[in-house]
């Protein structure tokens, strides 16, 4: 672990990847094609985790120690990020797919395409490094040890009419399987105490357990086109375009009392759903072209709850009688409504985004 002022220094070797990929294509009638995709692909682990870097204060008051509204601020490195690992190696997915194209009534495209991918050296397990002397905290380090695999089926249907205006949805229904392996607990050279390797880490889904609905619709005005008013045709060189996108909730396993049932992931969480805009205007100023566009994520500002654990899900079951809030968690210190931690980030509030582009 080092000491501060004198730490430890081992240098890293270069790392090198390599990523083949093959793709075939081949007609198999007048309107469809027949595609394979076989692929190796690597992505370097993000430099907050290879470099993260917790910190500590420390103070002797037991009652600032425990009191998160104390002026002092406590924190030790367990609570606040994990230390860098800058052996963390590439993570790999290997995905293969096959799949047909097929066009009908000229304007309509229709793809079905089943998939596989395989992934590991995820850098996402977490294990506590503990000191030889001293072992009562102990930073965090992300290591290599995560491994996942989806197979699903995708089928989406797009239009290709001439413009203004074209859409198109796909259904995703997969299956996933994810665990990690390693240890949650390492300890420096020269303690009496022994490494704790994870166990088994592992997380198995129900066939068809999630379903994905993707949509969108785009609309296109070239410039001097549209309706015209007053001689001029101010929605010209419009561009709008929505993409929706639904998820079915996360399955989970809850047995009130009284049933004896032993079958796993009997219940489903919220579904989750999310619409997002962006629209562009063009003007034409003296020669040259300004756009004008808004790019707002969370249109109508959804919020969704996170799924809950252990007693916090007993007392959501249980209480049906009770409003939302009551039943959801508190704050474990001051008893008032933990309102920060009861909604998922996959859907984040809403934001709008702005944008003026001059082209010369």
């Amino acid at each position: 672990l080092g000491i501060p002022g004198n730490p430890e220094r081992e240098a890293t070797d270069l790392q090198v990847a390599v990523a083949p990929r093959l793709g075939v294509a081949h007609p198999i009638s007048q309107n469809a094609v027949l595609h394979f995709s076989y692929g190796h692909f690597y992505q370097r682990p993000s430099w907050t985790k290879m470099f993260g870097m917790p910190f500590v204060n420390f103070t002797e008051d037991m009652s600032t120690a425990l009191d998160p509204y104390a002026n002092q601020i406590t924190y030790m490195e367990e609570w606040q990020g994990w230390y860098g690992n800058p052996k963390l190696g590439f993570e790999r997915t290997i995905q293969a797919e096959l799949g047909i194209d097929y066009n009908f009534s000229r304007w309509f495209k229709l793809d079905f395409t089943g998939y596989y991918k395989d992934s590991n050296r995820e850098a996402g397990v977490i294990t506590g490094v503990y000191g030889a002397i001293y072992d009562n905290t102990k930073p965090l380090m992300l290591s290599n040890s995560g491994y996942s695999d989806v197979r699903g089926i995708e089928t989406r249907l797009d239009t290709h009419f001439p413009q203004p205006f074209n859409v198109g949805v796909s259904h995703d229904i997969y299956w996933s399987f994810a665990g990690e392996t390693g240890f949650s607990r390492l300890f420096e050279e020269g303690s009496t105490r022994l490494d704790v390797p994870k166990g088994l880490r592992e997380n198995k889904g129900d066939w068809s357990s999630y379903h994905r609905v993707k949509a969108w619709g785009n609309l296109y005005l070239e410039p001097g086109s549209g309706p015209e008013f007053f001689g001029t045709k101010p929605l010209g060189d419009l561009n709008i375009f929505a993409y929706f996108w639904w998820r079915s909730g996360h399955p989970y396993t809850y047995h009130p009392p009284g049933d004896i049932s032993t079958r796993a992931n009997n219940r489903r969480w919220f579904n989750y759903y999310q619409l997002n805009l962006k629209l562009s205007k063009g003007f034409d100023w003296y020669g040259i072209r300004a756009e004008l566009s808004a790019d707002i994520r969370n249109v109508f500002d959804w919020q969704f709850y996170s799924l809950l654990y252990g007693d916090d899900m007993t007392r959501w079951q249980e209480n049906p009688a009770l409003s939302e809030e009551d039943r959801l968690p508190r704050n474990w210190f001051s008893g008032e409504p933990d309102v920060w931690g009861w909604y998922t980030y996959e859907v984040p509030p809403r934001q709008i985004y702005m944008q003026l582009k001059l082209d010369f």
